[in-house]
């Protein structure tokens, strides 16, 4: 289970009528795919991949933008551009994706693109929008908002 999701009383046995009822899977504070394979009879999973005949899936999300992590790289040889990442996390780290991240140079520069929306792909980008900085004398900030929070670079 991913970050450590609980089972309890994992065996069930059906009633008269075929059915029986589970309600002892706890989800972790972790956000992705978690997935509950079913086996009928006696078959135990035959690896960590099997999922079983039956499966129930869903897809936890991250909760509200609780902290923006900000990653900058001058260009080499022109310290007056800035590719500047931004990772934004709920309040168990997780990435919280599709939030508009608006960049607002202040005192001077520019941006490209000035809003950019966090994505999800299948790597480490999850949650990340990105720009481009070009500073003007080198004195500048850039204010980053996403989510209801504003932080100021550097």
């Amino acid at each position: 289970n991913q970050g450590d999701d609980q089972l309890t009383n994992a065996t069930l046995t059906s009633g008269p009528d075929g059915t029986a009822t589970f309600n002892g899977w706890t989800l972790s504070l972790t956000a992705g795919p978690k997935c509950l394979g079913l086996y009928p009879g006696s078959a135990p999973p035959r690896s960590t991949s099997d999922i079983g005949r039956l499966a129930v899936c869903i897809a936890a999300i991250g909760g509200p933008v609780a902290r923006i992590v900000v990653s900058a790289s001058p260009t080499p040889g022109n310290g007056a551009i800035v590719s500047i990442g931004v990772q934004v996390l709920d309040q168990y780290s997780n990435p919280v994706n599709g939030v508009p991240v608006t960049f607002t140079p202040l005192a001077g520069g520019s941006v490209s693109p000035a809003v950019d929306t966090t994505r999800h792909v299948p790597s480490s980008l999850d949650g990340q929008a990105f720009t481009t900085w070009t500073r003007g004398s080198g004195t500048e900030k850039l204010t980053i908002a996403a989510g209801g929070l504003t932080i100021t670079y550097p």
